[in-house]
């Protein structure tokens, strides 16, 4: 690999890590590109892939937006937990989660690579700005 992919990826990761909910691929090279007006999307979408592919960055399927994987093992589950009404991301793991999933996917003859687990949920009472404890 590249030393510009490298140095790419890394900053693409350092973005992520600094935030504590999710950022859209536009938001993030919007982030990306103030500190350095050189930088191409196509730039950030390798970067973004390579990061996801090792499980480094997680993308959040539902809301098409990407968070930092937590410094943990391959073999635990993130589980990633949205609040629809504020975009807050929270972020476990399952360690024992793992063997029942690859248990209940072998039945059907599935055999995953990894597993990730989104929650979401929609609080009516906050109002605009508040944050889930």
């Amino acid at each position: 690999m590249g030393k510009g992919r490298k140095k790419m990826q890394m900053d693409v990761l350092e973005t992520l890590r600094r935030r504590d909910d999710s950022l859209f691929a536009d938001n993030l090279f919007s982030e990306l590109r103030a500190s350095n007006l050189k930088i191409a999307s196509p730039s950030t979408y390798r970067a973004r892939a390579a990061l996801t592919q090792y499980r480094r960055v997680s993308c959040l399927d539902s809301m098409s937006a990407f968070i930092a994987s937590q410094r943990v093992r391959h073999q635990h589950v993130p589980i990633l937990s949205i609040w629809d009404n504020c975009g807050s991301v929270k972020k476990r793991v399952a360690p024992d989660l793992r063997t029942e999933l690859s248990s209940i996917a072998g039945k059907f003859g599935f055999h995953p690579s990894h597993h990730a687990a989104e929650i979401r949920r929609r609080f009516p009472s906050f109002g605009a700005g508040e944050v889930p404890a």
